[in-house]
């Protein structure tokens, strides 16, 4: 509310509608003029999407998961498990990306978050969301850097609402079945990330 604004308006575009910017965004992944590179867009987006939906469908179920048998954990319990886990996924996976970078490549990273999604190794799992969109920046021309980002992000916000409500309705109809069910959807989605970004 305080820090001004640093992009002054005689910067800004103001001759596109919003439609012409809908379909900017929409160009990059469908569009004649991104040949060549249209089908490595589809492919990062499918790795994304796939890998947002494991990432909220699994934390909207394992809580559900963990309460019930066999764990029958408190909620007390709980809190504490998912605090350790997120500090290790946050500060551990996105701590150590850095060093991760000195070593592999971008893909490789992506690679291994892929195969790491568990409890204990599972920190670099987040990994790939961030690796994907600084790959999707890297195949972008610096005048459509917007439009990449606003895809992304629209994405982002229609996988975070019905990734959740996904997981939640995969585990509801498998419950009576086998109540892991759910993870291996999880895992298999994850696998197919693997294979993508290979």
């Amino acid at each position: 509310m305080f820090i001004p604004e640093s992009f002054t308006s005689d910067k800004r575009d103001t001759d596109e509608s919003v439609c012409e910017k809908l379909a900017k965004s929409f160009r990059l992944f469908f569009g004649t003029s991104n040949t060549g590179r249209r089908w490595l867009y589809n492919v990062l987006m499918v790795i994304f999407l796939l890998s947002l939906f494991s990432m909220f469908g699994r934390s909207s179920v394992e809580p559900l998961y963990q309460l019930d048998d066999p764990f029958c954990w408190t909620p007390e319990k709980l809190g504490y498990y998912s605090s350790a886990k997120n500090l290790l996924q946050n500060a551990c996976g996105m701590g150590l990306i850095k060093v991760m970078q000195m070593a592999m490549s971008d893909e490789a990273i992506a690679m291994m978050a892929c195969v790491t999604f568990g409890v204990l190794i599972g920190f670099p799992g987040p990994l790939v969301i961030p690796v994907c969109r600084a790959l999707m920046s890297k195949l972008t021309l610096p005048g459509q850097q917007g439009a990449i980002f606003s895809a992304i992000a629209s994405m982002e916000t229609i996988v975070s609402t019905g990734g959740s409500v996904a997981g939640n309705e995969i585990y509801s109809a498998t419950l009576g079945y086998y109540r892991g069910f759910v993870f291996f959807v999880f895992s298999g989605c994850n696998f197919i990330c693997f294979i993508l970004m290979g």
